[in-house]
């Protein structure tokens, strides 16, 4: 075989090896379904054997009674996201956003709601989930108890809060962390549920309710808000880092058929090359 042939096959063979070490690798992107660590959403596709949105696209092909889309990340979102979200909810779907106050704010406003999430972190050294910075609340509605991570307090406007914190948690407004007397303590609003169209939009003030490490806390909160309805996972934004995107195509796939495929292009390549010494 002359030295570029070598020189070729050597090249394919690591493209291959490279693939596949991509895919195997675990994620560490927040939010994303292949991240089994603490800011995943891992637990929740093994839990409740929920599909992925990789693209707004996707939502036309649901029925929207049948489904709840879970909405987790920071940032604002494109005009395009929010209209085809808008859709979705106005059709009869549920949507539950659960991130940062860019976020949060974002997708109000879409709805026709003014800023929600307002300045400061709330803690609580007593109601909490093992420390300060995951306080725990309380849902009337589901009455159930709620662990948060850092949450934010809500404006209510006029609505009613889906879930409070206790009485013993603080508004941390400087975000140094502690308790200063300055600093205003009690029940603070930190979730809102409210109707659009034939749906219904849940709003979480909090980056991580639902991830990895807050879900087995959570689990009773979530059924209350799914129902008898399927969960649906967004992973728009994951999808469009090019790493994330292979693994989310290749978890689509059996890895049985994946392995198959690599090993048959491996051998062709192979025999390819074999047939030109």
């Amino acid at each position: 075989m002359r030295l570029t042939n070598y020189l070729a096959l050597l090249f394919i063979i690591s493209g291959l090896v490279g693939f596949a070490t991509i895919l195997a690798l675990p994620s560490t992107m927040d939010y994303s379904v292949l991240n089994n660590g603490e800011t995943g959403f891992s637990e929740l596709v093994r839990y409740y054997n929920a599909s992925i949105l990789t693209s707004p696209k996707d939502l036309e092909s649901l029925n929207p009674v049948e489904y709840v889309l879970l909405v987790g990340g920071v940032g604002g979102l494109s005009s395009d996201v929010l209209a085809r979200y808008k859709l979705f909810v106005e059709e009869g779907g549920v949507i539950i956003v659960t991130g940062d106050a860019v976020l949060l704010n974002s997708v109000a406003e879409a709805f026709g709601r003014p800023v929600l999430a307002g300045n400061g972190t709330i803690y609580d050294m007593v109601f909490n989930a093992g420390n300060r910075f995951k306080p725990k609340g309380y849902s009337r509605a589901c009455n159930c108890t709620v662990a948060v991570w850092r949450p934010s307090p809500l404006s209510l406007n006029g609505d009613s809060g889906l879930v409070e914190t206790s009485s013993f948690s603080y508004l941390d407004l400087n975000n140094n962390g502690f308790m200063d007397l300055e600093e205003p303590i009690g029940s603070f609003p930190i979730s809102l549920m409210f109707d659009y169209g034939d749906g219904k939009v849940v709003i979480m003030a909090s980056p991580r309710v639902f991830t990895n490490d807050m879900l087995e806390e959570n689990k009773e909160f979530l059924d209350f808000l799914k129902g008898n309805r399927s969960l649906i996972i967004d992973q728009i934004v994951q999808s469009k880092q090019l790493f994330e995107r292979v693994r989310l195509a290749a978890s689509r796939t059996s890895s049985v058929l994946l392995t198959g495929i690599l090993s048959i292009l491996l051998v062709t390549v192979i025999m390819v090359a074999g047939s030109k010494r």
